[in-house]
């Protein structure tokens, strides 16, 4: 699980931009997000299996 209140302030904003069911998967993933570029793949890689 996510811990956002480690997310720096470019990170909270691009979550905030992403749709709700995809954020709720970000934030119950067992994969540790460490900065954007991490945040970024993990959302990708959410909406593609969605989209299947």
């Amino acid at each position: 699980m996510q811990n956002l209140d480690c997310f720096d302030e470019r990170m909270r904003r691009y979550f905030e931009t992403l749709p709700a069911d995809v954020q709720n998967t970000v934030l119950y993933s067992r994969s540790r997000v460490e900065d954007l570029d991490g945040l970024q793949q993990l959302a990708e890689k959410t909406i593609r299996l969605y989209e299947d």
